[in-house]
């Protein structure tokens, strides 16, 4: 240890080198506390990197430990202007988990560890069990830790075995295990708990030994270490109990924190777990750090190399065993089990949403994605600890989010907005001696947090769920506006305007819109405002303004060609179209629509499906005309080129509207017919469609003077509009026109006032 201080007192680094269990980390940790380290360093830190599972290592993650230890937030620059600030003696405990970062992650990681140790302020310990890990760029003098001499073993040994002194018998056995401090400790605790004598304890040896040495992995990095604990795992203490003794080993092992003691029997099931557990720590297997049982960095590596690597998803009922404790935990009291069991379920969700097994399987996957954004959401809001979940996260939002509006996007960015918070309320919670620092530091971070939002939002609004939407609007309105992001927060006006539009809010609504125009207007936003104009137009409607409503729209096309290439007309043209169909003027909205039917637009072009919604509307208002065959051949076109777009547009609007013209032509059992089979294929989470196509069953029915089932579908479609919160009367919000039916078809409106 002398050679250690005073190369540091002459400016080296020093990497303390050995096998697990030698006593790096225990010497490090002298080091650190030495007379003469306390009056040279200002700052003395110890950073560990145990119980990091192989594919969690990142360069986030080194981040993350270090700025923990000093203070500050997990970034190199200001980790940097930290260490620069004052002496500082760092120790960086277990670094061979370096080596399991990704080659990209690990070369910055190098990179950083080079920049660190070149810092006159700075002196580095590393311990490792691989010199790989070593920065070679650096002055480090290498310390290689071996076992003890034979005195200080048998000193070791013999501290704890008490039964007869230290003769031949028992050097030789020290000996054959490499004076290894850790492997001779558990062999002498297993020697005194089972009472054995020295002939007893070389019988047991020797029978040992040459088991472990006919196995396949004789002569491993874990030789001493694994003979010592697959010794105390097969002695007559344990005989009785083995199956148990290894799960609640491989359980431990497992997670970071250990157990509770309170918690044991639950996991294991099994009333003698507490008095195997108090076993383990008298035979050194594992110990208790407070109220829990936990393990040696050394052995933990053991149990999870050597009885953890295959673990699965359907492992022989290891993680059936934690997910079962968990999951209820978190059931029954989230925000205590998400405070006291941090890292334990983050190591338990990296391991599940990593899991090839759980994403083979949708559904699964779905659910501990969900679970995920429960844990998250309970440490943004109390802990604002860092979380491994991060990568995971990320890369899943690359390939999920970016491609469709589902159910497995929502909960990937329900996940990721949780994560966002969590760093943006680091960042926003940090000291900082410059504002202008933690604006800029935070203001990524509120980007990503506002775009994640804004496809939540999007998720839920196409399903209908207009609550959620409001609600995640609103999160990333409050954060825009803190960072006073304008362009964001009057982006997100516009959004709450629409929400607010098909939930009924009218003033709320012209609030939102007011401002969001406002905006867009002085700062010559022309895209925004050519799509904030449908929103205001359905104001004006809902205000019965129809000539306002028309203003906005024509403004809109003179921008969209100006400004836009008029890559927008058809859409704007189909919202024109809707305003004349709800001021009742079924003629104009036909003239509207007939003037653009000419343009012949194919599958993949920009305008495709807008050009579907320009065939589906002519059909309607041609049907509510009388003209039927027109409005079938028009559907047929639609249902075509829906079909040639190899399955890229859903036709399920296009059947919503054949429904419609077999009930305008008293073809009520067709008509019927087409609404069950849509109901049956529809997505469920689409709340707003599903309620539409009860609504227009129920007046089926009702055709059909089936005044019961009639009931049944209305009832239906009204407790789903109380689901997204709207009100029955606003079923259609958000839809054009012609999803909705014509004002003859009473019984939805009779419905209403009835109930």
């Amino acid at each position: 240890m002398k050679e250690c201080v005073d190369a540091i007192l002459r400016n080296d680094h020093v990497a303390l080198l050995g096998a697990g269990g030698v006593g790096k980390t225990s010497i490090s940790k002298v080091i650190l506390h030495e007379k003469d380290m306390v009056s040279r360093f200002q700052a003395r830190v110890f950073v560990s990197y145990d119980g990091i599972a192989s594919s969690a290592m990142t360069f986030e993650l080194f981040l993350e430990r270090i700025a923990d230890a000093i203070g500050v937030l997990p970034d190199s620059k200001y980790i940097i202007e930290r260490l620069e600030s004052a002496m500082t003696l760092l120790v960086l405990d277990n670094t061979e988990t370096f080596l399991d970062a990704s080659p990209a992650d690990f070369g910055k990681l190098t990179e950083l560890l080079d920049t660190i140790g070149a810092l006159p302020s700075t002196s580095i310990i590393a311990t490792t069990r691989n010199p790989e890990t070593v920065p070679p760029n650096l002055p480090f003098y290498r310390a290689v830790i071996t076992g003890l001499t034979l005195e200080a073993a048998s000193a070791a040994f013999s501290f704890v075995y008490k039964l007869a002194p230290i003769d031949d018998t028992i050097q030789r056995i020290l000996s054959a295990l490499d004076y290894h401090p850790l492997s001779i400790n558990i062999l002498a605790n297993t020697a005194t708990i089972n009472q054995w004598t020295v002939a007893r304890l070389q019988e047991a040896w020797r029978e040992g030994q040459s088991r472990i040495l006919d196995s396949e992995t004789s002569g491993s990095k874990y030789r001493s270490l694994r003979i010592s604990i697959e010794l105390s795992i097969a002695c007559p203490l344990f005989q009785a109990t083995k199956d148990v003794v290894l799960r609640l080993l491989r359980i431990i092992a497992f997670l970071p924190q250990g157990l509770y003691r309170e918690d044991l029997h639950g996991i294991l099931q099994d009333r003698r777990a507490l008095g195997i557990a108090d076993a383990l720590c008298r035979s050194s297997l594992a110990y208790w750090l407070g109220d829990r049982i936990t393990m040696l960095a050394p052995i933990r590596l053991y149990i999870m190399d050597v009885y953890n690597s295959c673990l699965r998803a359907n492992d022989d009922g290891i993680l059936f065993s934690i997910h079962r404790h968990y999951h209820e935990q978190l059931s029954n009291t989230p925000e205590v089990c998400a405070e006291r069991e941090h890292a334990n379920l983050d190591r338990l969700l990296f391991f599940d949403i990593s899991s090839e097994t759980h994403q083979s399987e949708f559904n699964i996957y779905l659910h501990t994605l969900r679970t995920a954004g429960f844990f998250l959401h309970h440490i943004a809001r109390r802990d604002l600890q860092a979380t491994s979940l991060w990568p995971l996260l990320t890369c899943d939002v690359d390939e999920n989010l970016s491609r469709t509006l589902n159910p497995l996007s929502l909960a990937i960015s329900l996940c990721l907005s949780w994560v966002y918070w969590l760093e943006y309320y680091q960042c926003r919670y940090a000291t900082s001696s410059e504002q202008g620092t933690l604006q800029k530091s935070t203001l990524s971070f509120s980007e990503q947090l506002s775009s994640c939002l804004r496809v939540m939002e999007m998720v839920h609004n196409s399903k209908g769920n207009l609550l959620l939407a409001d609600e995640a609007l609103r999160q990333g309105c409050c954060i825009a506006r803190s960072m006073n992001h304008f362009m964001y927060e009057a982006f997100y006006s516009g959004q709450l305007c629409r929400v607010a539009l098909c939930r009924g809010n009218i003033e709320e609504a012209d609030s939102f819109a007011t401002s969001a125009n406002n905006y867009f207007q002085s700062t010559g936003q022309y895209l925004h405002l050519i799509g904030l104009s449908p929103d205001l137009a359905n104001i004006a409607i809902h205000q019965q303004d129809f000539d306002r409503a028309r203003s906005f729209l024509h403004e809109a096309m003179a921008l969209d060609r100006e400004y836009n290439d008029g890559r927008r007309k058809l859409e704007i043209v189909n919202n024109q179209a809707s305003i004349e169909g709800w001021a009742g003027d079924v003629t104009a909205a036909l003239k509207v629509l007939d003037d653009s039917m000419g343009v012949d637009v194919r599958p993949g072009a920009p305008q495709f499906s807008e050009y579907l919604a320009m065939l589906r509307a002519t059909a309607y208002y041609e049907a509510n005309m009388g003209n039927l065959s027109d409005a079938r051949t028009l559907l047929s076109r639609a249902t075509s080129l829906s079909l040639g777009s190899h399955g890229a547009f859903s036709h399920s609007y296009t059947d919503l509207i054949s429904a419609y013209v077999d009930l305008f032509d008293g073809e009520y059992t067709k008509s019927r017919m087409r609404l069950h089979s849509l109901l049956d294929n529809a997505d469920k989470e689409d709340i707003q469609h599903t309620a539409i196509l009860y609504r227009a069953l129920g007046e089926v029915m009702l055709s059909q003077e089936d005044i019961s089932e009639a009931t049944t579908h209305f009832g239906a479609a009204k407790s789903l509009c109380s689901t997204m919160g709207i009100s029955p009367t606003y079923l259609y919000a958000g839809y054009r026109h012609w999803y909705t039916l014509p004002e003859q078809y009473l019984g939805w409106k009779e419905f209403l006032a009835m109930s």
